[in-house]
């Protein structure tokens, strides 16, 4: 019964991160278009910096999945320990031998925690690295945006929505890579 639970739960998981994909990644899409009809050349300065973003939200992606990974392994180890202690417990009695089974327990304990910190760290590194990328970016585009501006090449109002709609633009682009 249980199998069948998490094999639904996996199911479903599965279709919410498709239907997810697909609604973002046409959000990135008319955004762009939008983007397009608003300023071409900043756009294309965006497009060009945009694979930077993605690639760099794609290697984050690996790299928690291969710490998540590890993490997975490491709580494998952990409950095969307790489950070897739980049932070994009278024979590691009647030989004396619970300071051995606890010092193996709290070997594979201290391996599962330090990797369980790292997952957390690289984890907790995604968003705010990827929100400096993109802060980047939009600088760059605030500053070449503001010349053209100044220079009459766009309004001021257009080069203003430019910027409004590239913040909304980052967000499908980036969970869409992530």
């Amino acid at each position: 019964v249980s199998r069948i639970t998490s094999d639904t739960e996996e199911f479903g998981q599965v279709a919410n991160l498709l239907t997810d994909v697909v609604n973002q990644s046409a959000v990135a899409l008319i955004l762009m278009v939008y983007l397009f009809t608003i300023e071409w050349r900043l756009t294309l300065a965006l497009l060009s910096i945009t694979p930077v973003v993605a690639i760099a939200a794609l290697s984050f992606r690996n790299l928690a999945r291969t710490v998540t990974r590890q993490s997975s392994r490491a709580l494998g180890e952990v409950n095969k320990a307790i489950q070897e202690a739980v049932t070994g417990i009278s024979v590691a009695k009647n030989y004396r031998q619970e300071p051995a089974i606890y010092a193996e327990f709290s070997q594979v304990n201290n391996q599962t925690y330090e990797i369980n910190i790292r997952r957390s760290l690289v984890i907790a590194m995604i968003f705010p690295t990827l929100a400096v990328l993109g802060g980047f970016v939009s600088a760059g585009l605030l500053y070449f945006g503001g010349r053209a501006a100044i220079g009459g090449v766009i309004t001021i109002s257009a080069w203003y929505l430019f910027m409004a709609t590239v913040d909304r633009f980052w967000f499908p682009v980036i969970s869409v890579s992530s």
